[in-house]
């Protein structure tokens, strides 16, 4: 009551001066219940009286110190733990919080005092305050890192504590790991100590007798076993292979346990295999070879679960290092699951199934068609007699199969497809309901595998059994809901616009499900949360708990995203949906509770511009179309731009800015209002400026005492997400200045000093000048004359970077004196012979038909064309012809390929041009023939270049018949027959 009271007070500012010496006075008391009353008073202000003791510190100190040390009740001594953490955690200085560095031993002894006195739940809450400050300040717990390791390796290892207990003491550890993993790297026998640890718990394994039948997820609880494998899937994420591999595959490790006659040993290895992959991948890859012909003698194991583990450690190394593990032991692993498919034991075989999926995710079809046959003959019959179990997983196997096949698989349609629709007619009780699902979703996976004429008769009983489904009474968790959705959304993509008669059946089932709200509950933190509460997470935040209704987002997710499906194959099918659709998700852009659910929002947006476009340029009178989009895109906006600016996960962030840039193309012209750009504009220059701030925050970083090299490696990481980030700036920036023209530079001008910036400082990445130079390249080839202001500050800068050391810096800069010598007109004049004196040595340098540069070379050629074309007044013609022909044929930079051979064919259709391009007495027309003998019939020219090319082929024929008729004979028979076929 008295904490209620004061925080009431104090919270606006108020004053309560007889308060805290109350409090004090209270620690001093001789009857514990008082001391741990001021205790407990003291945890609750903290947040709200803590700043006001500053000039206290020393005071405070003593208080907790006392409550720490209490000889008499251990409930003190909690309640100064408690206080102790509040405390903390309020107090947001480091040189603050440094204050109470001290009091962790003390603060350790309180938790171990509790556990010899048998008082489990107050140290586990002791220990959970623990691991909330290894959480967000890690840091503060170095001085004493290495008796806060010892003692947490301790809790873990006491067999005689309870399990929630243990596994707090290991919890703490992997917590500390994720938030600090260079410091912990450099604790001695870390590693050793927490795998010795996280292995023990492992090994707990029951003999269960029921193992065989198998048990519903929800019946089956948590056991140490689950933690310590959880555990050591963060920790290898959070710590890397090179200090984790050595220590498991030392010989008395992993190999130990898998020469152990004891099956849970050898089990317990090959889950710690699986679960490792995904984090020590780099280290792991070199010795796949050797860890695979080990791990395939336990395919024959005599105990059923190591065969089942060896199964389960196969299908996941087929995701954490497909495709490189499909294609270097496809002949070793698949005969094997295959072989585990007549197992004995039921569970196995539906496990070697279930491995299969895995292994067809990253395989290809021409790797899969060998074992096509035996394969699919083992999974029908796995179908056919298996039990449920077995079947459930057969038919996700038969459709991962199907998906990786493709069109190969039309082959076996009729073995599978009438059973499958068999299942759906007739499995209707309700523990059939989970195979019927897998049925639907193995259907529509073959559907879009053999194609809409195929698939389209049965797509239609399909459809009619699913919708019958969804319509009748369904239970809350039947699973059959998501697959329907998944399902249809499948067939949508085989049928494309044949799937709209199904649309009125679908949509409003996902529209409810989309308009979900997330269930949340939010609990202070000593209050008991009800974690065993199905379909719910709870978490932590300061001194609350927060609950979330999983199974309710994924709902919400699921709606979401197939309704995405559908906007995005449909096209203006989907416009009757789009007022409704964006009013549910342009919120959901800012749908923090579930990224899948944000990311589904933004992805709509520009296929809910497209299809109302398609459908109103159709269907309405002229300007109807311009209309609605810019009233849609004026309500997008400004949850666009919000949810990328406060996106706190920067892998959507590019994400959601790639959407953003292909909503503005699907926009177009006459969309965008002055005042809308200067918003893009002032978020592009808001997002430049984070990634710098960024980039000084790890360059801090990598000077910290615990830096080392795979800290280094997550830096990398980040570093690159932000590179991405920049580039999607400037191609967002690039859409602003093609649709709006002139009208965008003078709201372009604020991001300018710091894109000079850009180009001007070398110590930046090399990103900088290549997301700098696309930005300049755009404005010149879409802003006009108004750009020639720009020339003056980024000419000079372009022209460096012509020979920039970075392929993809060379490029920007290539491409961009190309627009130059389209766009610059007189204003370009001055720097034509620099910037030909660079393309030409670039183009000319030995390496710049490698791999790295082939593709900035012909760009350079492109330029050079340009130039040809649009400078002609400040150059010799004939004489960069001459070198232009030389540099022909371009071939691998396809987009630049189809712009460089249209410019080809102006020249040789125009007077002014032909004759300089084929030099004196036509000396140069059988490289000119042999160009397009080279070109025609590959995709490096359109539809409208090859009926050009014949046009100017046919010229040739009538002028120059003999000549040309012996150039044909020098030509090799391939590109001879390309060419008649041309003229023909």
């Amino acid at each position: 009551m008295i904490a209620v009271l004061a925080n009431t007070i104090f919270e606006p500012q108020g004053q309560w001066p007889e308060l805290l010496p109350f409090l004090l006075k209270l620690t001093k008391s001789t009857q514990p219940e008082h001391r741990e009353s001021a205790l407990v008073v003291f945890g609750a202000l903290a947040d709200v009286v803590g700043p006001q003791l500053r000039a206290h510190f020393a005071v405070l100190r003593e208080v907790l110190i006392n409550g720490l040390n209490d000889p008499q009740d251990l409930k003190v001594r909690i309640a100064a733990l408690d206080a102790t953490a509040m405390f903390m955690n309020a107090l947001e200085q480091p040189h603050e919080r440094a204050e109470f560095q001290q009091l962790l031993p003390l603060m350790l002894q309180t938790v171990s005092a509790a556990l010899s006195a048998g008082r489990e739940d107050e140290a586990r809450q002791a220990i959970g305050l623990f691991i909330e400050t290894a959480e967000q300040d890690a840091v503060f717990l170095k001085p004493h890192l290495a008796l806060l390791i010892n003692a947490m390796l301790t809790i873990g290892n006491t067999a005689s504590l309870e399990d929630d207990t243990r596994q707090m003491g290991l919890e703490f550890l992997v917590t500390l790991a994720e938030a600090r993993p260079a410091m912990v790297r450099k604790q001695p026998k870390f590693f050793e100590n927490v795998l010795q640890l996280v292995l023990s718990m492992m090994l707990e394994l029951e003999d269960d007798e029921d193992w065989e039948k198998g048990q519903d997820d929800d019946e089956v609880e948590v056991t140490n076993t689950d933690i310590g494998e959880e555990s050591l899937d963060r920790l290898a994420l959070a710590l890397g292979g090179k200090h984790m591999v050595p220590i498991l595959f030392s010989p008395e490790v992993l190999p130990g346990l898998l020469r152990n006659p004891s099956w849970k040993h050898r089990h317990t290895a090959l889950i710690a295999i699986s679960v490792i992959g995904e984090g020590c991948h780099p280290v792991l890859q070199d010795h796949l070879t050797d860890i695979v012909k080990q791990l395939l003698q336990f395919f024959a194991d005599p105990h059923p679960r190591v065969r089942w583990a060896v199964c389960n450690t196969m299908g996941q190394m087929s995701t954490d290092f497909g495709p490189d593990f499909q294609q270097q032991f496809v002949k070793e692993v698949l005969p094997a699951l295959m072989s585990a498919m007549d197992d004995a034991s039921t569970r196995v075989q539906a496990h070697a199934a279930a491995a299969v999926i895995n292994f067809c995710e990253h395989a290809t079809k021409e790797l899969l068609a060998p074992y096509l046959d035996t394969l699919l003959g083992k999974l029908i019959r796995l179908l056919q007699g298996g039990k449920v179990i077995v079947q459930e997983q057969a038919i996700t196997a038969i459709a991962a199969v199907a998906d990786c096949a493709e069109a190969v698989f039309d082959k076996y349609y009729h073995s599978f497809v009438p059973l499958l629709k068999s299942i759906l007619s007739n499995a209707l009780s309700k523990e059939y309901r989970m195979m019927r699902g897998k049925a639907m979703e193995c259907i529509s996976l073959i559907g879009v595998a053999v194609g809409k004429e195929r698939f389209a008769a049965d797509a239609k009983d399909v459809m009619e059994i699913m919708i019958r489904t969804q319509q009748g009474e369904q239970d809350p968790d039947d699973p059959q809901t998501s697959y329907i959705q998944q399902a249809c959304a499948r067939i949508c993509k085989c049928l494309q616009k044949d799937f709209a008669p199904y649309m009125p059946h679908v949509m409003p089932a996902l529209i409810a499900g989309a308009k979900i709200k997330p269930d949340i509950t939010v609990n202070d933190a000593d209050e008991e949360a009800d974690e065993d509460r199905e379909g719910w997470e709870f978490i932590s935040l300061g001194d609350k708990q927060i609950g979330i209704h999983t199974s309710s987002l994924e709902e919400k997710y699921n709606a979401c995203n197939t309704i995405y499906s559908y906007a995005s194959e449909l096209g203006d099918v989907f416009s009757p949906y789009v007022e409704e659709v964006s009013k549910i998700m342009v919120p959901l852009m800012r749908f923090y509770y579930h990224d899948g659910v944000r990311q589904a929002a933004v992805l709509i947006m520009p296929h809910l511009v497209a299809a109302q476009k398609e459908y109103l340029n159709a269907n309405a009178p002229a300007g109807a179309a311009d209309t609605y989009v810019r009233g849609l895109f004026s309500y997008m906006l400004p949850e666009f731009l919000e949810s990328i600016k406060k996106e706190p996960d920067k892998e959507l962030t590019v994400s959601h800015l790639e959407a953003f840039s292909e909503t503005l193309q699907e926009c177009g012209e006459n969309i965008l209002s002055n005042e809308q750009i200067k918003a893009i504009s002032d978020l592009a220059l808001v997002l430049m400026q984070d990634v710098h701030k960024r980039r000084h925050e790890r360059k801090a970083k990598s000077k910290d005492e615990d830096h080392d090299e795979e800290e280094e490696e997550r830096i990398e990481f980040e570093a690159s997400l932000d590179d991405d980030i920049l580039l999607m700036v400037a191609e967002v920036i690039g859409q602003v200045a093609k649709f709006t023209k002139a009208a965008s530079l003078p709201h372009l001008q604020g991001l300018l000093p710091v894109v000079l910036e850009m180009l001007n400082n070398r110590g930046k990445p090399s990103t900088d000048r290549q997301a700098a130079l696309c930005i300049f390249d755009d404005i010149v080839e879409h802003t006009g004359t108004a750009a020639h202001q720009l020339f003056p500050m980024f000419l000079p800068r372009l022209v460096e970077f012509i020979s920039d050391k970075e392929p993809a810096v060379r490029q920007a800069a290539m491409f961009g004196a190309g627009v130059c010598a389209q766009f610059g007109f007189d204003a370009v004049k001055s720097a034509v012979p620099s910037m030909l004196q660079s393309l030409a040595a670039a183009i000319n340098d030995p390496q710049s038909r490698t791999d790295v540069n082939v593709n900035p070379t012909e760009n350079a050629i492109g330029a050079f064309g340009k130039f040809i074309f649009f400078q002609s007044g400040s150059l010799d013609v004939g004489q960069a012809f001459q070198q232009y022909l030389a540099w022909m044929p371009v071939t691998e930079d396809k987009v630049e390929a189809k712009a460089t051979y249209a410019q080809f064919c102006t020249f040789l259709e125009r007077d002014d041009f032909r004759p300089m391009l084929l030099g004196r007495n036509y000396e140069n027309l059988a490289k000119v023939v042999a160009v397009f003998g080279r070109v025609l019939e590959t995709d490096l020219i359109n539809d409208a270049e090859k009926a050009r090319i014949r046009d100017i082929l046919k010229l040739f024929q009538a002028t120059v018949p003999q000549l040309l008729q012996g150039i044909w004979g020098t030509i090799d028979a391939e590109s001879q027959a390309k060419l008649m076929r041309c003229v023909a």
